[in-house]
């Protein structure tokens, strides 16, 4: 740079701060509101260009413009269900009688009990009486049986010195018939005898057997998951209700999903499942397909078919009985042009833009086609009519739109945030 131009250079800078400060002087000198209505102009002045330079196409509030681009779908069959513990077991009693006690770890949440542990234990004063009465009853047949065969023994001796007399002619006839006759009342006697021994044996077994169910035991190790008796109630077998109900472990827990006839031929064992309960609404649980039931059965009008599941339950948050809304796995798509399912119930607030659309909407409904709202390349906001395919629960496959591939790019479908 010559000296000339260096010079000239100086001049602009220095007339450049003087007028800067000039300016700054005068804006000091203007009051607070002056000052105020300058930038409040200046700020308008900047939206109405912006506003004028997007051609008045700029969304408005609350909506969302997203680009149309290739999507993995996840297909799923959604189902309803319960969740079991494992070898779940209902106990009911085998004796009637009233609860005396209930184990302390039945009393407690989860508590885990062994197999033949006894939990719930029933007033046995009476049943112990008929134990007495029906050992005293197996010792009197027992002493009536051996009064019997001692008379077997003498009838037989009896039988016998009248058949030899008879054969050496020293007695008549109807002496050794008549001693024959004895025998054979005394064996049926016998018999008798026997008999009721094995019904006092037998009664006296019952007894005992009923006396060591007055005591409600565990079948299985495992936790109690339900206490339905309490002190002072009166039970009996075939009530409405278990004494208790036991399962061998909470981890894991079965899920047990009822699945549409429809949808039936989709549900392959090993096939993932994502669920959630009312108790944990946000979160969700996880489980595997274990086999699916042959058998089906109606459920309001509807034939239905049980899948059962192992469902992970490291923290034990979920417990037996809990109602379940499952989704089953299915497949995961290629990925395809799709777009949220949102942007198929969105519909502009501005009457103008409707209106101003009011034909072609017109002619996308006769024609039967799914509608949406797009932003195109040039900012323009318009309603077309698209094809569907295949569907998750967030997107829905584009099978057929207006716009090129090449021109798929600049397309930005609408939708309530």
């Amino acid at each position: 740079m010559s000296q000339s131009q260096q010079s000239d250079a100086e001049n602009r800078l220095q007339s450049l701060q003087r007028l800067t400060e000039t300016a700054l002087g005068r804006w000091h000198q203007l009051s607070f509101r002056r000052r105020t209505s300058i930038v409040t102009a200046v700020l308008l002045s900047g939206l109405l260009l912006a506003f004028l330079t997007s051609g008045g196409r700029s969304l408005p509030d609350g909506v969302t413009a997203a680009p149309v681009e290739p999507r993995t779908l996840n297909m799923e069959v959604r189902a309803q269900g319960t969740l079991r513990a494992h070898r779940q077991m209902s106990v009911y009693p085998r004796v009637t009688g009233t609860v005396v006690d209930i184990a302390e770890a039945a009393a407690e949440s989860n508590g885990r009990v062994a197999r033949g542990e006894t939990i719930v234990t029933l007033d046995d004063e009476d049943i112990r009486i008929e134990v007495e009465d029906a050992e005293a009853s197996l010792w009197g047949a027992k002493a009536e049986l051996a009064s019997a065969l001692g008379r077997y023994h003498r009838a037989i001796q009896q039988r016998d010195r009248a058949e030899r007399l008879y054969r050496e002619d020293l007695i008549p006839r109807d002496e050794r018939d008549q001693e024959r006759a004895h025998y054979e009342d005394m064996k049926a006697a016998l018999e008798t005898a026997r008999s009721h021994v094995r019904q006092a044996e037998i009664r006296l077994e019952q007894a005992r057997d009923k006396l060591e169910h007055t005591e409600v035991r565990s079948p299985i190790d495992g936790r109690i998951l339900s206490l339905s008796a309490e002190l002072g109630d009166r039970v009996a077998p075939g009530g409405q209700a278990p004494v208790f109900t036991v399962a061998a472990a909470l981890d894991p827990m079965e899920l047990r999903l009822e699945v549409n006839e429809a949808d039936i031929g989709k549900i392959r064992s090993g096939q993932r499942i994502r669920f959630n309960v009312e108790a944990y609404r946000q979160a969700d649980f996880h489980a595997t397909v274990r086999r699916v039931l042959p058998g089906g059965y109606e459920r309001r009008g509807v034939q239905v078919y049980e899948v059962r599941a192992d469902a992970d339950n490291p923290d034990h948050r979920l417990m037996p009985g809990m109602s379940v809304q499952a989704r089953i796995q299915i497949e995961q798509t290629e990925p395809q042009p799709a777009i949220p399912l949102r942007a198929l119930v969105f519909e502009p607030e501005s009457d103008r833009l409707l209106e101003s659309h009011e034909d072609t909407l017109r002619a996308l409904r006769d024609e039967g086609r799914n509608i949406i709202w797009i932003q195109d390349r040039s900012g323009e906001i318009r309603p077309v009519g698209v094809g569907l395919g295949e569907q998750d629960d967030e997107y829905a496959a584009l099978t057929e739109t207006p716009w090129s591939e090449d021109d798929a790019e600049g397309i930005r479908v609408l939708f309530y945030e």
